[in-house]
């Protein structure tokens, strides 16, 4: 985890005066490595010819209310390092952690308590990059929650590069 935070800030802190167009991405993903849904924030730090390697972090969620159907969200942040390949449709290869936390119910007291847990994930998928600024993506996710349950996952994605 500490690897790809490193990764984060090195890839985030060089040359933000110099920033050229099409480098950075907002996007919104239903499903994927957030949950249910993640605003996400992504990086292009390296390019060579028809390949691109991006960086990407995002703030999401599964529920906002806990068992008690109070406002209580449980919060993802996925972490992920993207290796693209093509001009406008592009192969979108990605490796990542899950940072969730979530509210659960402790059977020993029967009160809420937050859990923080990490999960695993990779995904293959397609992406559609416009020469106007729209991005499409449809990914399969493969994850391993918690780091020890391996679940099918899928995510679609819309944003905008500037």
């Amino acid at each position: 985890m500490k690897y790809f935070f490193v990764l984060f800030l090195l890839c985030f802190g060089y040359s933000t005066y110099a920033q050229h167009a099409g480098k950075n991405n907002l996007s919104v993903e239903v499903l994927g490595a957030g949950g249910w849904w993640a605003a996400n924030y992504e990086r292009k730090v390296f390019t060579k010819k028809l390949a691109a390697l991006h960086v990407r972090a995002g703030l999401g969620t599964y529920r906002f209310r806990d068992y008690e159907l109070k406002l209580n969200p449980d919060i993802t942040i996925p972490v992920a390092a993207h290796f693209l390949y093509g001009k406008k449709h592009k192969l979108d290869l990605s490796i990542g952690q899950t940072l969730s936390n979530i509210v659960q119910l402790q059977s020993s007291t029967m009160e809420k308590k937050r859990i923080i847990s990490l999960s695993a994930f990779a995904g293959v998928g397609y992406r559609y990059q416009s020469t106007k600024g729209l991005m499409l993506r449809i990914s399969y996710i493969p994850m391993i929650e918690y780091y020890q349950h391996f679940r099918h996952w899928a995510g679609v994605s819309v944003g905008y590069t500037f």
